[in-house]
């Protein structure tokens, strides 16, 4: 009976805690103007994507690489059907010649574990960038796991050859 009490009561404390910690940073958030409705992310990727970004950044001598990048900004299409799915679409990495006058490879990050599953997403994108004619590649993460960096840049240079 008295190690239930004390389990309840330590979560009961765990609990507290949680709560005062989400309402402080909520606090501070409504401090800075309480007004506002709008308020700026606290991260603009997830930790899987800023390390695929770290590593593939070594590839900017050459390109220029934009992540979360819209697929209107670069992708048209005939009918407005498709014209509206573009505009709800992002890809989490696009590379682009150093001056900007093509681009030559996007890639979207595949979470198979955990709470994320992008496959469908996956699809089409990999549909839409057939049919404009852009290569597309998918790589593999877990949010938690780091990946095989050299693995990964070898991939894209290998893709990145084939455009030259």
């Amino acid at each position: 009976m008295i190690k239930t009490l004390e389990i309840i009561l330590v979560i009961t404390i765990l609990i507290l805690i949680s709560t005062i910690i989400l309402l402080s940073k909520t606090k501070q958030r409504k401090d800075l103007n309480p007004y506002n409705i709008y308020y700026k992310k606290l991260f603009f990727l997830r930790k899987s994507e800023l390390r695929f970004l770290k590593t593939i950044s070594i590839l900017e001598n050459e390109y220029i690489i934009i992540p979360k990048l819209n697929l209107k900004k670069i992708i048209t299409a005939d009918k407005n059907k498709y014209k509206k799915e573009l505009k709800n679409m992002t890809v989490d990495y696009a590379i682009f010649t150093k001056d900007y006058s093509q681009i030559v490879l996007m890639i979207e990050l595949s979470y198979k574990s955990g709470t994320i599953d992008n496959q469908e997403k996956i699809n089409k994108l990999k549909e839409i960038c057939d049919d404009a004619g852009i290569k597309f590649i998918t790589f593999e993460v877990n949010q938690d796991k780091e990946n095989n960096n050299q693995e990964i840049i070898n991939k894209v240079k290998d893709i990145l050859k084939e455009n030259i």
